[in-house]
């Protein structure tokens, strides 16, 4: 177990978001989860998510494509990404219609209709793909 020193408290209190966990864990001669813990211990985040951040997120979330939100948020792990949309309240379920279907199912939600009339209106989509889809956008 490392003694951590008031130094190396004020040098990740200053820098912690300058430097990766590893960089960290080689400055300091300790392994990655001393680090992790230590940050932890001190309330240091090591991200900051900023509403531009938060807003992509809700956007992709749904129906984006995995990689495309990893090479958004390259310093973060997916266990990671995954954890704040969870805690923003967010659903990944993945549902593959065209732009065209798409574009109908925000268009007869906007018109006024039910979950269960879009899903009756557009072949090959159920309720709950619309709920989500629609509830996704709306975030």
């Amino acid at each position: 177990m490392k003694a951590w020193t008031q130094g190396e408290d004020d040098f990740m209190r200053l820098s912690h978001h300058d430097y990766s966990v590893v960089a960290l864990a080689g400055k300091f001669d300790c392994s990655t989860q001393q680090v992790r813990r230590r940050l932890a211990k001190l309330g240091l985040t090591r991200r900051v998510w900023t509403e531009a951040d938060e807003k992509f997120l809700r956007q992709k979330w749904l129906n984006g494509k995995a990689e495309e939100l990893r090479a958004e948020f390259p310093h973060l792990t997916w266990a990671s990404i995954k954890e704040k949309a969870e805690e923003m309240g967010l659903c990944r379920f993945r549902i593959r219609k065209t732009p065209t279907q798409m574009r109908a199912i925000i268009a007869l939600h906007q018109a006024g209709f039910t979950y269960s009339q879009i899903s009756e209106s557009i072949k090959g989509l159920d309720r709950r793909e619309a709920e989500l889809y629609l509830k996704g956008l709306s975030k």
